[in-house]
């Protein structure tokens, strides 16, 4: 019985992460070109760099399909990561970057801030996410101080 069970769980897990998948790239395909004639964009670099940020200490892979072309429109799927994780951490449990080629989209992996305690986090808004300015800023004007 324990065998089955631990099958039906590893059978929930791999089908729940390829509806995942399937929904990132029907997101992406629905942000795709459009009908309507747009601004023509400027030429893209045709060897791009496969890691872009790191200068600034905010690295993003970047997996292009193996066939990339740099007259050809592709969709763009960013895949953020949680709270301590990183892009590719991310991308162990989405597999995404192994559909690039096959699904012809670009993917890119970004990495967080990182904190004092180097866990990487995303600093969305004044309220989040970085809770070591939060706290400092939150105790600096409580008046329980």
């Amino acid at each position: 019985m324990l065998i089955n069970h631990n099958h039906r769980r590893a059978r929930g897990a791999r089908i729940g992460r390829i509806a995942a998948c399937l929904a990132s790239i029907v997101l992406c395909m629905a942000c795709g070109e459009s009908s309507q004639n747009s601004a023509v964009s400027p030429p893209l670099d045709p060897a791009p760099a496969l890691t872009i940020g790191a200068q600034e200490q905010r690295p993003a892979r970047v997996v292009l399909p193996r066939d990339y072309n740099i007259e050809h429109r592709y969709p763009l799927v960013i895949l953020l990561h949680g709270y301590g994780g990183t892009g590719n951490e991310q991308d162990v449990i989405f597999h995404l970057a192994q559909h690039t080629t096959r699904d012809q989209f670009i993917l890119v992996l970004p990495d967080g801030t990182l904190n004092s305690h180097n866990l990487r986090f995303w600093d969305a808004t004044p309220e989040c996410c970085n809770f070591e300015v939060r706290r400092s800023t939150t105790s600096a004007t409580s008046p329980h101080s």
